[in-house]
């Protein structure tokens, strides 16, 4: 083309090899009070997201929640009941939290919510862990969730199949009335697991219009051998079911009964218990003096703005959301000021004037003209600036290597274009025995995992034949692959195969695995930097005709 000269600037997407994190904070600023926030700093430049919310209710603890729910990246049956369940109370708040982002239009997260959980369910009415589970594999404390969602959804207004309705209700009843677990030993974990399902199948079959106050009536008298939280769910099933004074006999009687057992309902935690208690406070009392000690009990236990898990964060965010629904009428207005870097914008409880957008991470000046209280709620989300995660074992390890198709060992530093690696995940409980387990392997950009199913791939029967992983779910991604498990309890093998496939030098992302009930099971391993060579260079030269 002669001296003709032609350049088109591109930009790419390019993933960091850290996840984007978030974190919070909350505060409240009496009338003619001023305060100065401190940000969190050590972000990738450019990756920052921040917000200041404020409100003339103390609704700071619920964005946090909400956010961590919202934004939870897997989406099992009790992830995805969590995630949906606090909008039904939220959506009530829409007044009366004018400013708050995140009940602008919670109509569509709910009905994919109900979508997405009925399309768990199986045939006997009974739900899975996750869509397409068959009768066999039904998680029973999740279905008694799961309806438990569905009936509250019904009753704030959204429509449900009848059928599946029904079923569903049908398997809460077959609950009771099947054979008691462990009958001869009411000291046993087995009889408390069943009392637990039944306790919780009185309660959504009161909340349907269908109470039983046969079972109801027994469970009140082995009360004092159940779980805590399992004789919640019996307190709020004696309220749906019209015996309010028995529910508030029940309440006041927990209240000064001491902890028979050191171990907690399906999935349960001290956060949750706190939660639970206060949704019956706010059922039966709402007015109660221990009412605002509750709240500050259970706000305490947060971490970055949020609770530990979508359990935590589920239940929480619900009792809260009450209390605020209940005390809306007693809020009381008022204007400020925020300044960042010289920068001031006005504030105030008025509806679309109490969220802000923030520059950067520099310091903010609060100010709080009156005459109401200012409840304020930051947030920072983005990218640490330090990048890959530091290998750590906590009660669990795991370890990840790279094999030839023949078993052997590949140092994973410098591979070639085209190389088809077999990936082992080497898992030791530690002497635990651990469930809900998720594993999460991120591969390096310049690989992929290898279909199988494809006729081109290259078959290595001795992956399958050795993997010993007990796998309830698995997620196939284009840049990782998700693994759920059961219950687990030794040491176990895992492996799947990649194909390096694009040359040139990749950060390799740690593998972890994670106790998505219990944060502090934790095991991080393996992360570095890979090149994939090309195999061999490609003439740029054309010859005329070809």
């Amino acid at each position: 083309m002669g001296g003709e000269t032609f350049s088109e600037t591109t930009e790419l997407a390019i993933r960091p090899p850290s996840p984007a994190i978030t974190v919070n904070g909350r505060l409240a600023l009496a009338s003619g009070d001023k305060t100065t926030i401190t940000l969190p700093g050590g972000w990738l430049p450019g990756s920052t997201a921040v917000t200041l919310q404020v409100d003339g209710l103390p609704s700071g603890s619920l964005g946090g929640g909400l956010d961590y729910l919202l934004r939870y990246p897997y989406g099992c049956l009790e992830q995805t009941v969590s995630a949906a369940m606090p909008l039904l109370y939220v959506k009530a708040l829409q007044r009366e939290i004018a400013s708050t982002r995140y009940v602008n239009d919670v109509g569509p997260m709910v009905r994919h919510g109900i979508n997405r959980v009925l399309s768990m369910q199986t045939g006997n009415g009974s739900f899975g862990w996750w869509p397409g589970a068959q009768a066999n594999d039904a998680y029973e404390w999740g279905s008694a969730y799961a309806m438990h969602f569905l009936i509250e959804a019904q009753c704030a207004g959204y429509e449900l199949p009848t059928y599946q309705r029904d079923a569903g209700l049908n398997f809460m009843r077959g609950l009771l009335s099947r054979r008691i677990r462990s009958s001869n030993d009411v000291k046993s974990a087995g009889w408390r697991q069943d009392a637990s399902l039944r306790s919780y199948a009185c309660l959504v079959l009161a909340l349907a219009d269908a109470p039983r106050h046969d079972w109801t009536e027994r469970l009140r008298e082995q009360a004092d051998m159940m779980h805590r939280d399992s004789r919640l769910h019996l307190v709020l099933a004696l309220a749906a079911g019209g015996r309010r004074r028995d529910a508030f006999a029940e309440l006041k009687a927990l209240e000064h009964a001491k902890a028979a057992f050191s171990d907690y309902d399906e999935l349960g935690s001290p956060t949750r218990t706190s939660a639970l208690e206060l949704t019956a406070w706010m059922e039966l009392a709402p007015d109660d003096a221990s009412i605002p000690q509750r709240i500050h009990r259970l706000e305490d236990s947060m971490r970055n703005g949020r609770w530990r898990t979508t359990q935590e964060n589920g239940a929480a965010v619900s009792a809260i959301a009450r209390y605020i629904r209940h005390t809306a009428s007693r809020q009381t207005n008022f204007s400020g000021q925020v300044e960042q870097s010289g920068v001031k914008m006005a504030i105030s409880s008025e509806p679309g004037n109490g969220k802000v957008t923030l520059p950067d991470v520099d310091p903010v000046k609060l100010f709080n003209h009156g005459p109401g209280t200012l409840y304020a709620n930051w947030q920072v989300r983005g990218i640490p600036a330090e990048g890959l995660l530091a290998n750590n074992d906590q009660r669990i390890s795991i370890r990840r290597s790279f094999l030839r198709t023949d078993g052997s060992t590949v140092p994973v530093e410098t591979v070639r274009q085209g190389d088809l690696l077999i990936v082992r995940w080497q898992i030791d409980t530690q002497g635990g025995t651990l469930d809900h387990l998720v594993i999460e392997d991120l591969l390096p950009a310049g690989f992929e995992i290898e279909n199988a199913s494809l006729k081109t791939s290259q078959l290595v029967p001795w992956v399958r034949q050795k993997s010993n992983l007990p796998v309830r779910h698995q997620d196939i991604r284009d840049d990782r692959l998700i693994v759920f498990t059961r219950e687990m309890h030794g040491t176990f093998d895992f492996y799947y195969a990649v194909r390096a496939v694009t040359p040139g030098q990749y950060v390799r992302p740690p593998v972890t695995i994670t106790a998505m009930y219990d944060p502090e099971v934790e095991s991080i391993h393996d992360g570095g930097r890979v090149t994939v060579e090309a195999v061999g260079k490609v003439d740029g030269n054309c010859s005329r005709g070809r």
